[in-house]
């Protein structure tokens, strides 16, 4: 048994590579259709709200949604788009959800870039780095949030009042008692 699998394998091998071929000319002659975001693409995940799947990074606990798009492109890359329907800037909270959607999407896709995109801007992220060094930039919000959402009284708060109202954790909060 061992020897007919043994003589077989150089077929097998040869088999696949010959596929992966045909897929790559494949998708010389049929390329990806244009997306809303500057780039060829075909769509692979799309966010429709609570009945999408939620990844999971279990080194660092962290379950998110696999931001709102996730493009397969011409050369292979996996694309994660954050969108924010509002017509402002980009802020650092969007960065640090948009890190957390590709470490948690990462557990299926090999997310190598992520755009963060509003009506009117749209940022790309670097996110070519380790698991270890995107979570390293995130660790001190995700830690806060953890503390939130187990119910313990935190004092870091976001300076302005009025961003509570749009913040995911504001359910679990402890501000408004202490406010």
């Amino acid at each position: 048994m061992t020897e007919l699998i043994i003589s077989i394998l150089p077929f097998l091998v040869l088999a696949y590579v010959v596929l992966l071929a045909l897929k790559r000319i494949k998708r010389f002659f049929t390329p990806y259709k244009d997306t809303p975001f500057g780039f060829k693409g075909k769509l692979v995940y799309l966010d429709k709200g609570k009945n999408s799947a939620t990844f999971f990074n279990k080194k660092y606990r962290i379950a998110a949604k696999g931001g709102d798009f996730i493009y397969l492109t011409d050369d292979g890359a996996y694309v994660l788009i954050e969108y924010k329907s509002r017509k402002g800037r980009i802020h650092q909270s969007d960065i640090a959800q948009t890190i957390a959607s590709v470490l948690a999407a990462r557990s299926i896709y090999p997310i190598t870039r992520a755009i963060i995109a509003t009506e009117t801007q749209s940022k790309e992220i670097n996110v070519l780095g380790s698991d270890d060094v995107l979570y390293n930039n995130i660790k001190e919000v995700h830690l806060l949030t953890q503390q939130i959402k187990n119910g313990m009284r935190v004092n870091t708060y976001y300076n302005a009042p009025y961003k509570c109202q749009s913040c995911n954790m504001r359910t679990y909060c402890t501000r408004k008692s202490v406010d």
